[in-house]
C-alpha cells in the first residue's frame, strides 16, 4: 500500500512540474484599438527591456524597447492593437546582475471580452 501510494505522489509530483514549466503568464485580453501597459516587475534589476511584441505567427510588431521604470515596476504603453489574435512579449533584465529573459502573452478582440476561439 505504502508503494502505490508514493508511486502515485512522485506521479502526481511529475505532472505538476510539467504544468509549471509549461505554463504561458499572460495578461488577459484587451479591446481592439486599446492602449496596454505591459508591465514587469524586478526589484533587483537595473534594468528591464521588451525584446519583441509578436502576433502569433512570429511577425514582430516592435523590437528592443526599453521600459521604464517606477522602483521596482517597469512598464511600457503598447498601443499597436489593431490586429485580432495572440500577441507575444519577450524580454530580459539582470535580475542580481544576471540576464534573465521573460516572455508572457495578450490577447485583443473586438470588444475585448475572451473568446473561447482565440
Amino acid at each position: 500500500m505504502k508503494k502505490h501510494l508514493l508511486n502515485i505522489f512522485l506521479i502526481s509530483f511529475i505532472l505538476l512540474s510539467i504544468l509549471n514549466i509549461s505554463a504561458v503568464e499572460t495578461l488577459g485580453t484587451f479591446k481592439q484599438n486599446s492602449c496596454i501597459e505591459l508591465k514587469q516587475n524586478c526589484a533587483n534589476c537595473s534594468y528591464v527591456n521588451i525584446n519583441s511584441v509578436s502576433y502569433s505567427n512570429s511577425s514582430k510588431i516592435i523590437t528592443n524597447v526599453v521600459m521604464t521604470k517606477d522602483r521596482t515596476n517597469y512598464n511600457y504603453t503598447f498601443c499597436n492593437t489593431t490586429v485580432i489574435g495572440e500577441y507575444i512579449v519577450d524580454g530580459n533584465g539582470d535580475l542580481d546582475g544576471e540576464i534573465t529573459v521573460w516572455t508572457y502573452n495578450f490577447f485583443v478582440t473586438h470588444t475585448g471580452d475572451e473568446l473561447d476561439n482565440v
